[in-house]
């Protein structure tokens, strides 16, 4: 069976889309159980016209395409609310694909409706075209709460987001992968999760805040380009004495030590009202071809064993 890769996909091992040679990002499915969501990013010729996501139901093993087919190069579209006007953003010769979805196989992607009062995710990308400059690549599931709900971070809300970068982040790029503006604690109203390139490597880390002050932590340790890496971002809500007790940043499976600056002012992006389109956050743009080929989300702590067990599956997917 042909992949957009070119080769067959390893499902019995590890349930990965190895890359072929020349073929841009591989994809990683980790088997861990609860996963809540996950995404796929691929480089796609502008010839290829077969689906560019797949799922493999662990209740059953039966893989089903989820997405619609990919027809190569697409005209710019605007982005809205429910996602449903996104099928994948392109960047030079080879295209990219991606896809949010929920991990029963059952949907193509999470739209307004299916996601309501739950969370924001948001996978940066910037092409290297005029209409794609600043827009993330993604589709985009909740904007704002009608009403208090079940919100993802906050008081005594956990969870863990798992993402692979690859070996291309440079000095100056800047990727928010995860963009969240509300929470049922007053006092924790934003978080993003980014990666900032640093010299020849990249570090990890966050941005959070509210109405008053913004916190910014990233790790200590510069890590290299040689090599892919997995981070992994744990938050715990039920921990109520700072910022920094509450989030842990893992790289390669290790919880890596974070330096930390805080400034006063609101967090910058808008907190109080709706929108009816998700504001792209200007200063927080990616160079083309991030490198960030696969993540996941729980909406819970993982435990060690799970952590270890990511790490595993990263590392034999990849290669490293």
């Amino acid at each position: 069976m042909q992949t957009p890769f070119g080769n067959t996909p390893n499902t019995t091992a590890y349930h990965t889309y190895g890359a072929a040679v020349g073929s841009g990002e591989g994809f990683v499915l980790d088997r861990v159980a609860g996963a809540k969501l996950a995404l796929s990013v691929r480089k796609l010729s502008a010839l290829y016209n077969g689906s560019y996501a797949r799922i493999r139901r662990p209740s059953d093993n039966i893989e089903t395409d989820i997405t619609t087919p990919y027809g190569g190069f697409i005209a710019p579209q605007a982005a809205v609310s429910d996602g449903s006007g996104l099928q994948g953003w392109l960047s030079g010769a080879d295209g990219a694909g991606v896809r949010w979805y929920d991990q029963s196989g059952a949907a193509a992607h999470l739209t307004q409706n299916t996601a309501a009062n739950q969370y924001l995710l948001r996978f940066g990308f910037t092409g290297n075209r005029t209409a794609f400059a600043g827009k993330p690549l993604s589709d985009y599931q909740w904007v704002y709460p009608a009403s208090t709900g079940n919100y993802l971070f906050g008081a005594n809300k956990q969870f863990c987001f798992h993402f692979v970068v690859k070996t291309n982040i440079m000095a100056g790029a800047d990727f928010a992968m995860f963009y969240h503006i509300a929470s049922n604690n007053d006092l924790i109203r934003g978080l993003i999760l980014r990666v900032v390139g640093s010299g020849s490597g990249y570090k990890a880390g966050f941005v959070g805040g509210d109405l008053n002050a913004t916190v910014n932590m990233s790790t200590v340790t510069v890590f290299d380009n040689t090599r892919p890496h997995h981070v992994l971002f744990c938050y715990d809500g039920t921990v109520s004495t700072s910022w920094t007790d509450r989030l842990t940043v893992y790289v390669d499976g290790i919880a890596s030590p974070m330096a930390i600056s805080f400034q006063t002012g609101p967090f910058p992006a808008p907190l109080t009202q709706p929108v009816t389109v998700p504001r792209v956050w200007a200063p927080y743009t990616a160079i083309t071809n991030s490198g960030l080929s696969e993540a996941i989300l729980w909406d819970r702590l993982l435990t060690q064993a799970e952590i270890t067990l990511i790490t595993q599956n990263t590392r034999k997917a990849y290669g490293i």
